[in-house]
């Protein structure tokens, strides 16, 4: 219905009748225009006489239209970039994507600059993702940044990049952005056709044969990264114990970041790889099974009773945690595994860094579950100053730990009914502590 409404009429005289949606549309474009030619399927109109500000990423006239189309598929724009390269032609390619507008500036092929009105895409943005500037240096400089003032010199006045370093992310900048091109699935495009000395100001040339051949690798391999590594939120934690492989070092170096905490787009500022080969590194970790995606909380708490003191909501944690773990610990005793239980205990205490306040000084009891009196005197002392949540996670951490042992030590028909009494301990303390364990969907993906 909208498309409908976004309609204008073209009668046989040439008048022009212009409909709901599409008379909004214009409104914003005031001007003069003259009709591109074109087979008649697609008609263009382009702005004659001086660009508005702000009506164009860019601030240069356009030259003839060769080139117009729609993108309905990632990667649809390699062919019609190849075409430009294989002409050497220079001009500028347009890409409009709703709001969006992005421009590639050729020179005989070849790329000599980008622009973009995508947040994302500013050098700012850029700056911050591969972790160069943090975010409150990005707020100090954009507030310093008046008039014609731009923020890579503010930032090299400031001390905070070196010419050096403007040059290198304004030129990833606009790697970015061909980048991003290219992996847009709608939208619609048009090449300007221009002499080469028509075009922005830019000391940059990037070869254009080298850019697609390394935005379709991206293409193929992120669609296999994000078979394990589905977004950059994606919190990893390491595997224990870890294979005997020896790492490279930048695996190593991004390896000793996971940590169960960061995200991989953190992960990608701290090691100022950026999102693509971070993402690319953290795969490889991920199927040589050094890191795993670390799981949704297995058990999360509902608000106490209003009546509840801070120490009581601190008691019912521990005890509905308790009841879970001594669970575990009857499944695993009868398989005669309570033994390797209590060594791996003993291992996941020694060497949980986060909650090793929480953990210190314990062990699990004769029937596997944890002093209460003992987590109670730790958490006092934890250096935090969400000291539920800390706890929540803590145990939380140590059920994962001792689900994955479980389903080393019991089959599965064991493991099912394992999950079917944690569900119903759910169940008879809903009233006061609601907790949820999810049980496994298919009876081939193991406790975990």
């Amino acid at each position: 219905m909208a498309e409908e409404r976004n309609v204008v009429v073209i009668e046989s005289d040439g008048k022009v009748t212009v409909e709901g949606e599409a008379q909004k549309r214009l409104a914003g474009r005031p001007g003069r225009f003259r009709v591109v030619p074109t087979t008649g399927e697609l008609v263009i109109l382009q702005r004659l006489g001086d660009l508005r500000a702000g009506a164009s990423v860019s601030a240069i006239a356009p030259g003839k239209v060769t080139l117009a189309g729609e993108v309905d598929a990632v990667g649809g724009l390699v062919d019609v970039i190849n075409f430009i390269l294989s002409n050497q032609w220079s001009g500028q390619l347009a890409i409009v994507d709703g709001a969006a507008r992005k421009m590639l500036y050729f020179r005989r092929g070849d790329i000599r600059t980008a622009a973009s009105n995508v947040p994302e895409d500013r050098l700012g943005a850029i700056l911050y993702r591969y972790g160069v500037i943090s975010d409150e240096q990005l707020q100090t400089a954009l507030g310093s940044v008046g008039g014609s003032g731009k923020l890579g010199q503010v930032l090299v006045e400031q001390g905070l990049l070196t010419p050096h370093d403007l040059y290198t992310y304004v030129r990833k900048q606009v790697e970015e952005i061909f980048f991003s091109v290219l992996v847009l699935h709608h939208g619609a495009f048009y090449f300007y056709r221009t002499d080469e000395d028509h075009g922005p100001v830019s000391q940059l040339s990037l070869p254009t044969k080298q850019l697609l051949f390394d935005g379709v690798r991206r293409i193929d391999e992120l669609s296999y990264f994000r078979e394990k590594l589905p977004s950059p939120e994606l919190i990893l934690q390491r595997r224990h114990p870890a294979p005997m492989q020896k790492l490279e070092g930048r695996e190593e170096r991004l390896l000793q970041l996971v940590d169960g905490v960061r995200n991989i787009e953190a992960i990608g500022r701290l090691s100022h790889l950026g999102e693509f080969e971070t993402t690319k590194i953290l795969y490889q970790l991920t199927t040589s099974g050094f890191v795993e995606a670390k799981q949704q909380p297995v058990v999360q708490m509902a608000p106490m009773r209003m009546g509840d003191s801070i120490e009581d909501i601190y008691g019912k944690v521990i005890e509905a945690f308790n009841e879970v773990y001594i669970k575990i610990f009857i499944a695993v005793s009868q398989r005669n595994k309570e033994q390797a239980l209590q060594k791996g205990l003993e291992s996941f205490f020694g060497s949980v860094a986060e909650f090793a306040p929480l953990f210190v000084g314990l062990a699990i009891d004769n029937d596997g579950s944890l002093s209460r009196e003992q987590l109670m005197a730790n958490l006092q002392m934890a250096p935090t100053d969400d000291k539920l949540d800390y706890l929540h996670r803590g145990l939380n951490e140590l059920l994962f730990f001792e689900l994955f042992t479980a389903g080393e030590a019991v089959d599965r028909r064991e493991e099912i009914e394992l999950h079917q009494r944690l569900n119903q301990i759910i169940r008879d303390r809903g009233s006061s502590v609601h907790t949820m364990v999810a049980e496994p969907e298919d009876a081939s993906e193991g406790v975990v």
